[in-house]
């Protein structure tokens, strides 16, 4: 029988690597005949099977230490997250004097495009802040 090009294996089963025997993808069956070069299955290996114990129980370990951390945090929770402390009107403020401060900087670089951009920006602010202070 004329073993199977790897066009008419990826139209019958989906990939070129897969292996019809074992029903599975596997390595070795990548060659031109489509044949398993392995003597022994990777499904039967004992080295690959103990890997996999291993890769299994490494996952069980780390599932049951990742619910004790939940259980823990649930017994003794993290301190709260505190609030912001300032109002918006502090806030603005804030944003206010330190983008006078920058176009002050700007002003004596000699940059004063940039400098009035954000004088500009500073008016709007002020707006809000008035906008506040009525409410």
């Amino acid at each position: 029988m004329q073993p199977k090009s790897r066009k008419e294996r990826i139209e019958e089963y989906g990939s070129f690597l897969f292996c019809p025997d074992k029903e599975t993808l596997c390595f070795a069956i990548n060659n031109d005949e489509g044949i398993c070069e392995r003597e022994l299955c990777y499904l039967e290996d004992p080295d690959y099977i103990a890997q996999q114990k291993k890769i299994a129980q490494t996952m069980e370990e780390n599932a049951r230490k990742e619910w004790e951390e939940k259980q823990r945090e649930k017994l003794n929770p993290p301190a709260p997250i505190r609030r912001q402390t300032k109002t918006k009107e502090q806030n603005l403020q804030e944003q206010i004097r330190i983008k006078e401060e920058k176009a002050r900087y700007l002003y004596r670089k000699n940059k004063p495009r940039a400098a009035d951009n954000l004088m500009h920006e500073v008016t709007r602010l002020r707006g809000q802040l008035l906008k506040i202070k009525e409410a």
